[in-house]
Protein backbone atom coordinates (compact mmCIF):
# COMPACT_ATOMS: atom_id res chain seq x y z
CA UNK A 1 0.00 0.00 0.00
CA UNK A 2 2.97 2.36 0.53
CA UNK A 3 3.80 2.61 -3.22
CA UNK A 4 0.20 3.62 -3.93
CA UNK A 5 0.32 6.26 -1.20
CA UNK A 6 3.61 7.65 -2.54
CA UNK A 7 2.23 7.86 -6.09
CA UNK A 8 -1.04 9.40 -4.93
CA UNK A 9 0.79 12.05 -2.89
CA UNK A 10 3.05 12.84 -5.87
CA UNK A 11 0.02 13.17 -8.16
CA UNK A 12 -1.98 15.37 -5.77
CA UNK A 13 1.02 17.62 -5.15
CA UNK A 14 1.52 18.03 -8.90
CA UNK A 15 -2.12 18.85 -9.56
CA UNK A 16 -2.25 21.37 -6.73
CA UNK A 17 0.97 23.09 -7.92
CA UNK A 18 0.60 23.47 -11.71
CA UNK A 19 3.30 24.96 -13.91
CA UNK A 20 2.76 28.14 -15.95
CA UNK A 21 1.58 26.11 -18.96
CA UNK A 22 -1.01 24.24 -16.87
CA UNK A 23 0.87 20.94 -16.72
CA UNK A 24 1.06 19.48 -13.20
CA UNK A 25 4.20 20.61 -11.36
CA UNK A 26 5.45 17.29 -10.03
CA UNK A 27 8.34 17.21 -7.56
CA UNK A 28 11.64 17.15 -9.51
CA UNK A 29 9.56 16.89 -12.70
CA UNK A 30 8.99 13.15 -12.18
CA UNK A 31 5.66 11.56 -13.05
CA UNK A 32 3.91 9.86 -10.10
CA UNK A 33 4.70 6.35 -11.36
CA UNK A 34 8.41 6.63 -10.54
CA UNK A 35 8.15 7.25 -6.77
CA UNK A 36 5.84 4.24 -6.51
CA UNK A 37 8.32 2.06 -8.38
CA UNK A 38 11.19 3.25 -6.18
CA UNK A 39 9.24 2.55 -2.99
CA UNK A 40 8.35 -0.92 -4.32
CA UNK A 41 12.02 -1.63 -5.03
CA UNK A 42 13.09 -0.47 -1.59
CA UNK A 43 10.43 -2.59 0.12
CA UNK A 44 11.36 -5.61 -1.99
CA UNK A 45 15.03 -5.26 -1.06
CA UNK A 46 14.33 -4.80 2.65
CA UNK A 47 11.86 -7.67 2.88
CA UNK A 48 14.06 -10.01 0.84
CA UNK A 49 17.04 -9.34 3.13
CA UNK A 50 14.97 -9.86 6.28
CA UNK A 51 13.91 -13.36 5.12
CA UNK A 52 17.53 -14.49 4.67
Amino acid sequence: ILPIIASAFWYVYGVLHPLADGYPGYIWGLDPMYPGVVVSGILFTILKRSKN
